[in-house]
């Protein structure tokens, strides 16, 4: 099978993002990291082999992706993460303000069935409003009386 130039770059950058993932989840759990980072050099060899010389360098004596590969990842990754983090954060207090809001027969059925009904998604569709409209500038911890701190 013969790849095009633009096949190869798709796919070489398709490795580079899952790697960054896979690496920097390796190394938090404490695993080597560096073993992951080099599966996508034999798709860096093909593409030397195959004189598509703009996807890669040489630096230090090693084959690396592009310069223009790898700002292509960090904007990926980065645009992956930020989306992640609002989706995140909406989940999380969404099911927080859900679960605040249940009656004992709906935590009964919520352990029988482990799904969550569908109205939690309403609580969802608010912190998506709010996040969208106002990003993070109107949340605030809430002084209470335990709170020695402030």
């Amino acid at each position: 099978m013969k790849l095009s130039k633009d096949e190869l770059k798709e796919l070489i950058l398709t490795l580079m993002v899952g790697s960054s993932v896979r690496s920097a989840v390796a190394e938090l759990d404490g695993e080597d990291w560096k073993k992951i980072e080099d599966q996508y050099l034999p798709f860096l060899k093909l593409a030397r082999n195959l004189g598509y010389s703009n996807l890669i360098e040489i630096f230090n004596g090693s084959l690396i992706p592009s310069n223009r590969l790898c700002k292509k990842e960090e904007e990926i990754i980065s645009k992956y993460t930020d989306d992640e983090f609002w989706n995140d954060l909406e989940v999380r207090l969404g099911q927080r303000d859900f679960t605040e809001s249940l009656t004992k027969e709906e935590i009964e059925n919520i352990k029988k069935n482990f799904w969550l009904p569908d109205r939690v998604h309403k609580y969802y569709r608010k912190y998506e409003k709010e996040f969208g409209k106002y990003g993070i500038q109107r949340l605030r911890i809430m002084k209470t009386g335990l709170d020695k701190t402030r």
